[in-house]
């Protein structure tokens, strides 16, 4: 009899063995399913930092052309002034209130509104820095809508 209560006692024994190692067992299995899951997630967040990253650069490279382009039209434009193949057109008037010469009339007043010299170079930086702004600014919108809400 002791033999038979042995081999039932070596049998619940191996029965509770086989047990505790089935709910260990089951309990790494969730564990690596949680593994999975955060490393999917991770490896999601990975691609959408990565493609925002190249939408990023994409619209800088884009914006930063531009940005040249205009600047080098700007240069073009101070060149062609500077030879005098173009000019800068000055909308002015006389003000009414100026007194009428009664001696000699000369033609002085005869020639063009223009611009002088530190003027014209004043109205070339400002349009330069017009563009710029203007680059910039559209560069930001363009970011906010393209990367930061479409990475949502």
């Amino acid at each position: 009899m002791t033999k038979y209560l042995l081999i039932a006692l070596f049998a619940v024994a191996a029965v509770l063995g086989g047990l505790v190692l089935k709910s260990n067992r089951d309990a790494l299995l969730r564990e690596v399913d949680q593994a999975n899951t955060q490393v999917a997630q991770l490896e999601r967040r990975a691609q959408q930092a990565t493609q925002a990253l190249q939408a990023r650069d994409e619209l800088d490279k884009q914006r930063f052309q531009e940005m040249s382009d205009a600047k080098n039209q700007i240069d073009t434009l101070r060149d062609q002034l500077a030879v005098g193949t173009k000019r800068v057109l000055v909308r002015a008037s006389c003000p009414a209130a100026v007194p009428a010469a009664t001696s000699t009339t000369s033609m002085d007043d005869g020639a063009e509104p223009a611009l002088t010299a530190h003027a014209r170079q004043d109205y070339l930086r400002l349009r330069e820095q017009i563009v710029t702004t203007e680059a910039q600014l559209a560069g930001l919108q363009d970011y906010i809508r393209q990367v930061v809400q479409g990475v949502k």
